[in-house]
């Protein structure tokens, strides 16, 4: 995925809809002092999770209501969502897999609830996608049973701790010296000798 995508960034999208439309209901500008925009977020926040399981919301501000279907907000994020086809392609070939290696794909974290993006995982990996009832139950079982599988106790395949982002220094030009490559195992050691840039 993109672990710089989150629901905030949808959050972002609902609150300007939100913010124009009712400028053009009422006339008046939301004010951008920390007061405001607290309740902006908190309630584009909060329209975004009913907008989940319901297919409209209405968010209310001075006697003035904007209505939001499901259908509008999908359109609102719809570049957001399709922006992630090319970290989940880059996701399977760094793993040497095809979606024909996939049994099932499991989203954990309140995003995922959002029916764009379970459609838009599922036509990408073409297989079930599946929501835990309890997320943190899953994680900790996958987390255990990692660890059996380490231990010796249990029989699998083993999991590999990776960085995701390559690490370096940044050096005279505006380059990047990578000291330690993405996807490398963890822990990871690198040495580099740099010199000091003469004036």
């Amino acid at each position: 995925g993109d672990s710089l995508l989150g629901g905030d960034d949808l959050d972002q999208r609902l609150m300007a809809h939100v913010a124009q439309s009712l400028l053009e209901l009422g006339g008046h500008e939301l004010p951008n002092e920390p007061e405001a925009m607290a309740w902006l977020r908190s309630a584009c926040r909060e329209a975004r999770h009913f907008l989940s399981y319901d297919d409209a919301v209405e968010v209310e501000h001075e006697g003035s209501v904007v209505g939001i279907t499901r259908q509008m907000f999908e359109e609102l994020i719809d570049d957001e969502v399709h922006s992630l086809e090319n970290p989940f392609a880059c996701m399977l070939e760094d793993a040497v897999m095809g979606t024909d290696d996939l049994d099932g794909v499991y989203l954990i974290g309140g995003t995922t609830q959002t029916p764009i993006i379970r459609r838009n995982v599922e036509e990408l990996f073409r297989t079930d996608v599946t929501t835990p009832a309890d997320a943190d139950d899953l994680v900790a079982l996958g987390a255990a049973r990692a660890a059996a599988v380490r231990h010796g106790s249990i029989g699998g395949p083993a999991l590999q701790d990776i960085t995701t982002l390559s690490a370096g220094l940044k050096v005279p030009g505006g380059r990047v010296s990578v000291a330690v490559p993405r996807l490398s195992p963890l822990p990871a050691k690198s040495h580099t000798t740099f010199s000091p840039a003469r004036p």
